[in-house]
């Protein structure tokens, strides 16, 4: 890399004019600050409601379009995404500026920094600027082109549902990040990037949406105009805050062509002979707008960032929210860089300190290329252990057996192809573990998942030593009533009957509100016929749990498959009926109260429960099959039949979608 590598530009500084007085500063920061305040309170007001309302409107945020690409759910968030699109590409890249609570944080960060002397210089990169518009792609155009352009070769059943509107929820923080993760968000994206990268660094280099609103501003009639009374003062350029060399597009194009310009308006506001307006009128004569920016970089040195960024990305996606990982990808791509550049450069400085001069590495170049080994220390390995994990989701997915099958103690082992799938997903989920499991990753984030399904493979397997072994380890290091039922199955599947029943009331005795474990223990005991016991330990359970909807469903089920006499089938359908009030539309439940009149012998009461449950969910085979065995009693044979074809249909097409799968 050349040792020329410092910036070819040094900062504007700017001087009033002869005869003029010193130009004024923007007075459009402060209103823009204030309807981005307006922004984020609106934001917390609708959160507020949903608390208080239990639904709401939902998320007013760009990412819900993805519901729309995916599954063609026409969400909020949809049409407000849309709206700024197309205002985008009329006022130019504005919502950027007025309308994002991120950049509310940057600006803000920006200003801080500004109080302590400090002005980051932004990092101009011509590679890292396609960032947005690849995650734009994948986002929101990828989805689409592997629906309707891959589908019908590797998922021929894979249909279009066709389109419907979800305006509101009930579970509003459903699609975002938990505290654990948004805080660090907002303070690496909202923060660090600004340090790094510059004012607006996110929005440049990170943000999926800015993909959109970058290209589409070249569209926009709408810009920043400039006048004859403009004498290149440079002001202008010097209060921009999206790192836009103002002064010179409006000298070269007779307006701000640069699409990073997010109509701020403080270049408007400060020109000391208001010499700049935001109007409408003819595109630029020269459709360059990139042209106008100074890049630090050298074809060479560009990319070595590509290749720095695209590992970043890939590692930090393994472990975080896709907004969250390109913030932090270009984070960790300027520190290596910065690191890079000491060793690679005879001087170089970042953050206004000297790293090395006249070829003496200074002592914060130590730290720099130290701070740069160790992120590439972390970030090479995790990224190969988000490969692995890629790879053993990709074979996991493929390996569909019934949990029926893998827990029942008289079940056999799965087909070849079955069997090979799960060495393929275990190899990898061995590799996708941390170094301190034997694996690549540097953290230990994911450990707990990938011992969990390779327990659950192991039992595919049947191989249940090994099963256990997984399961206990994670026992060990801190349980849950997941991994406590895991355990108590796989005992049992292996025939350590014992073992199971010593396990389950020991679980019990310590955590005796754990749901999982206690229906694990009532499914064991109605395997075993032990009807009466599993009613009294599903009584026991809605006793301990009154409000518990699971401990109602689990009664209700043993109650009508196993109850002793008409007076508890009864009681069954009661309680089937209370779990539809907390939770109606439940086709599951709904099947459940079918088989309680199916007992009672009413048939025609339980064949108009079926039909109204096919209603719900007419892609449920099981329903459709058990409303022909109902039908077949009550002696309605035509509707016996037809019920009988759909669910042969249905079957037919599960085959199908299978083998395509495995394809």
């Amino acid at each position: 890399m050349p040792s020329d590598c410092q910036p070819r530009h040094v900062s504007l500084t700017v001087l009033p004019a002869a005869g003029h007085r010193p130009a004024p500063a923007s007075r459009m920061s402060r209103k823009r600050f204030a309807v981005l305040l307006v922004v984020q309170a609106l934001m917390i007001v609708h959160v507020l409601h949903w608390l208080w309302a239990d639904t709401t409107l939902a998320p007013i945020e760009p990412s819900e379009s993805m519901e729309t690409v995916k599954d063609g759910v026409i969400t909020v968030g949809t049409i407000f995404f849309a709206l700024a699109l197309g205002s985008t590409a009329i006022l130019g890249r504005w919502f950027c500026g007025w309308g994002c609570h991120v950049v509310l944080l940057q600006d803000a960060c920006a200003a801080l920094l500004a109080r302590l002397g400090i002005r980051p210089r932004p990092f101009r990169s011509r590679v890292l600027l396609w960032l947005p518009f690849l995650l734009a792609l994948y986002m929101f155009v990828w989805p689409l082109v592997y629906r309707f352009a891959l589908a019908p070769i590797l998922q021929p059943n894979l249909t279009w549902p066709g389109f419907s509107m979800k305006l509101v929820t009930d579970d509003f923080w459903g699609t975002f990040p938990g505290w654990a993760v948004g805080i660090p968000f907002l303070l690496v994206c909202g923060a660090l990037t600004v340090v790094f990268l510059g004012n607006k660094g996110y929005c440049t280099y990170a943000c999926p949406y800015g993909g959109f609103f970058a290209p589409l501003d070249r569209f926009a009639r709408a810009r920043i105009r400039v006048s004859d009374a403009c004498d290149q003062c440079g002001h202008c350029t010097a209060v921009c805050t999206s790192n836009v060399r103002v002064h010179e597009e409006v000298r070269d194009f007779r307006m701000v062509v640069d699409s990073g310009c997010m109509k701020c308006m403080d270049c408007v506001s400060a020109c000391p002979k208001q010499a700049l307006s935001f109007g409408f009128g003819p595109g630029p004569a020269q459709a360059a707008p990139a042209a106008a920016r100074l890049f630090d970089l050298s074809i060479a040195d560009e990319v070595f960032i590509a290749v720095v960024a695209g590992i970043s990305f890939l590692a930090a996606y393994s472990l975080l929210p896709l907004l969250f990982a390109s913030g932090l990808a270009v984070c960790i791509t300027w520190v290596v860089w910065t690191g890079w550049r000491v060793l690679a450069s005879r001087d170089a400085s970042a953050l206004g300190v000297v790293l090395r001069q006249a070829g003496r590495v200074r002592a914060a170049g130590v730290v720099a290329v130290l701070a740069a080994a160790g992120a590439l220390g972390v970030v090479v390995p995790t990224a190969g252990a988000g490969v692995a994990a890629w790879m053993a989701d990709r074979a996991d997915r493929q390996v569909l057996v019934a949990e029926q099958m893998v827990f029942d103690a008289d079940g056999v082992l799965p087909d070849r192809e079955t069997i090979e799938l799960v060495d393929a997903a275990s190899t990898w989920y061995l590799r996708a573990r941390s170094i301190g499991e034997g694996g690549w990753a540097v953290l230990s984030w994911r450990d707990r998942e990938f011992s969990m399904r390779l327990a659950w493979l192991a039992a595919v397997k049947r191989d249940h030593a090994r099963a256990l072994e997984f399961l206990q380890a994670m026992h060990a290091e801190g349980t849950n009533e997941v991994i406590a039922a895991s355990v108590a199955r796989i005992l049992r599947a292996a025939r350590q009957g014992n073992e199971a029943r010593t396990w389950v009331a020991g679980a019990l005795a310590e955590y005796p509100m754990w749901e999982a474990i206690r229906d694990e223990e009532i499914l064991w005991l109605m395997s075993e016929g032990r009807d009466e016991e599993a009613i009294e330990a599903a009584r026991a359970w809605v006793a301990a749990r009154p409000d518990s909807l699971n401990a109602l469903r689990r009664l209700s089920v043993v109650l009508v498959e196993r109850g002793s006499g008409d007076g508890e089938v009864h009681e069954g359908i009661a309680l089937v009926d209370r779990t539809l009030e907390l939770a109606p539309g439940n086709v599951g439940a709904m099947l459940v109260k079918a088989n309680g009149f199916a007992r009672l012998g009413q048939n025609d009461a339980a064949i108009a429960t079926l039909q109204a449950a096919v209603r719900l969910a007419p892609t449920e085979r099981g329903l459709w099959e058990a409303l022909a065995d109902a039908c077949a009693r009550a002696g309605r044979e035509l509707e016996a039949q037809a019920a009988l074809g759909e669910a042969e249909r249905l079957a037919a097409e599960e085959q199908k979608r299978l083998e395509a799968q495995r394809r």
